[in-house]
């Protein structure tokens, strides 16, 4: 059951979830969270333009972002097999998983504005399943701040070069 009433903020606990993957598997948040910072990407659509452009970028972040010691995870609005073709088309070296229904969209506060606009977010949560950085937008030009990004991943404790303009 999903638990709508208390609203996602930063410094509170991060909403637990289970979903599958591009890599045939379960994705159980918890997990992930027990060895690892773990920064979400949720994307307005699989076929998001703008989405894919944060996506590539995330994918150029990474190493840095691994370093910090932080994984990443793209949440993406529908079945398993756009999961896996975007993840393919990419050659993400990070898990895209499937939220078919939008119900982990929802307990993250993402919901689409005048029934067609997706919103898209992003998250980092610490490795005790706090979320430390959240940015909503509804807006897809406005999904993703690397500079905001980094700036929380270095208030982590995570090393890192330089903060990206």
């Amino acid at each position: 059951m999903i638990d709508l009433t208390h609203p996602v903020e930063v410094s509170a606990p991060a909403p637990l979830f289970t979903l599958p993957s591009n890599q045939y598997e379960a994705v159980h948040l918890a997990d992930l969270t027990k060895e690892h910072n773990v920064l979400l990407f949720f994307m307005r659509e699989f076929s998001c333009p703008s989405c894919r452009q944060t996506v590539s970028h995330l994918k150029s972040l990474h190493a840095e972002l691994q370093a910090a010691d932080v994984s990443t995870v793209i949440i993406g609005g529908g079945d398993r097999k756009y999961a896996e073709q975007l993840a393919t088309l990419y050659k993400l070296p990070f898990p895209v998983l499937a939220d078919l229904k939008r119900e982990v969209y929802a307990q993250y506060g993402l919901h689409k504005v005048v029934k067609f606009n997706q919103q898209s977010g992003t998250y980092l949560i610490d490795k005790h399943g706090v979320l430390r950085y959240m940015r909503q937008a509804t807006l897809a030009f406005q999904n993703f701040s690397a500079r905001d990004l980094m700036e929380a991943v270095h208030q982590l404790g995570g090393k890192l070069e330089a903060l990206p303009s």
